[in-house]
C-alpha cells in the first residue's frame, strides 16, 4: 500500500546536513508502513557511526513532531 502523500511530505522535508539531501531520496529512512494514523519507519545512518550522533536524534525529533501535527504516532528503528 503505497504512503500517504502528506507523509512523505514531511519525510522529504528533512535533510541529512552532511549529504545535502533529504531522508527519502538519500535513502535514510527505510521500511515505510502507515497503518491507520500510525507510521513505522527504520533510519539507516548513511556513516556506521553516526547511528548515536545528534543529527540521528534530531531526525528523529523533527519526523515525531512534523507528523503528531499531522495526526499520527510514529514509530521508528535505527538500523544499519
Amino acid at each position: 500500500m503505497p504512503v500517504p502523500k502528506e507523509v512523505m511530505d514531511v519525510l522529504k522535508k528533512i535533510e541529512d546536513p552532511h549529504i545535502g539531501k533529504n531522508i527519502v531520496e538519500a535513502k535514510i529512512a527505510k521500511n515505510i508502513k502507515v497503518v491507520g494514523k500510525k507510521v513505522t519507519l527504520t533510519l539507516v545512518p548513511p556513516e556506521a557511526g553516526c547511528a548515536g550522533c545528534g543529527v540521528i536524534h534530531g531526525m528523529i525529533d523533527e519526523i515525531t513532531t512534523e507528523l503528531d501535527k499531522k495526526g499520527y504516532t510514529v514509530e521508528i528503528e535505527v538500523g544499519f
